[in-house]
C-alpha cells in the first residue's frame, strides 16, 4: 500500500535528521527532526531522584528502600519503579 503512495524517500543525518518524500503524484515534503537521544541519555535518571536518594543517604534515616523512593513518587525512566540493584548501583555512583 505504501509502495503506491511513495516514489522516494531520503534520509539525511547530520545534526538533525532531514527526510525528503516523493510521492507518486510528484508532490515533495521535507521533514525536518530532531536526532533521537542515545540509550544512556534514554535511561538517565532524573536528576531530581538523585537529590532524593542523596537526601536519604546524608539523613539519619539512611537509605530507606524502593517502598520509600516509589511512595514518594520517584521512579526511574518510564515510570519504572526502582528495585533494591538500582538504588545500590546509585548509591554507589553518589558516593
Amino acid at each position: 500500500m505504501v509502495r503506491l503512495l511513495l516514489e522516494e524517500v531520503t534520509l539525511i543525518k547530520r545534526d538533525e535528521i532531514t527526510v525528503h518524500v516523493r510521492f507518486q503524484s510528484g508532490v515533495a515534503k521535507t521533514l525536518t527532526l530532531p536526532l533521537p537521544l542515545s540509550a544512556p541519555e534514554l535511561r538517565k535518571t532524573d536528576e531530581a531522584v538523585i537529590q532524593v536518594i542523596g537526601s536519604l543517604a546524608r539523613s539519619s534515616y539512611g537509605w530507606g528502600n524502593r517502598g520509600d523512593l516509589n511512595q514518594r513518587g520517584c521512579f526511574l525512566e518510564k515510570a519504572r519503579p526502582f528495585h533494591r540493584g538500582i538504588i545500590l548501583h546509585l548509591r554507589d555512583a553518589i558516593i
